[in-house]
């Protein structure tokens, strides 16, 4: 009789072990997943932040200009000397740019700051496009 009770412990312990287990198993799975979903959950809040601070339209200006200075050079309507000033102009509208963006959000009054810049840009290098200055060797 003895021999059966000390089965029945055994098969107990066992059962005990497998639920214990059983349990530690769920519960990894449940950090598992947990830790997913916060690594989730941040990645979305990060990349709305960053969409929230995005300003294509300013980039996208910004390349244009880069592109007008670049074809200025080469067709020779700038000199040198002026498509150093226009590319210190493209800097310093980016440094405004970066600077705005440093907080996380660009605010009304930086955006307009940064298009008024890009506006003042943009007719300096209409202006010394056909102010009839070439570049030496053209």
């Amino acid at each position: 009789m003895s021999h059966s009770k000390g089965h029945k412990f055994i098969k107990n312990g066992e059962q005990n072990f497998y639920l214990i287990i059983k349990k530690f198993t769920q519960m990894k799975l449940t950090k598992y997943f947990l830790g997913f979903f916060l690594a989730f959950a941040l990645t979305v809040a990060f990349n709305s932040q960053t969409q929230a601070q995005s300003t294509p339209k300013v980039k996208k200006r910004q390349v244009n200009q880069k592109k007008r200075i670049r074809n200025g050079v080469k067709s020779g309507e700038l000199s040198k000397k002026e498509a150093t000033k226009l590319r210190k102009q493209q800097r310093n509208i980016k440094k405004t740019k970066r600077a705005a963006k440093a907080d996380g959000k660009v605010t009304r009054k930086e955006r307009k700051q940064i298009q008024r810049k890009q506006n003042r840009a943009s007719k300096n290098i209409k202006r010394k496009k056909h102010n009839n200055r070439k570049r030496k060797g053209n």
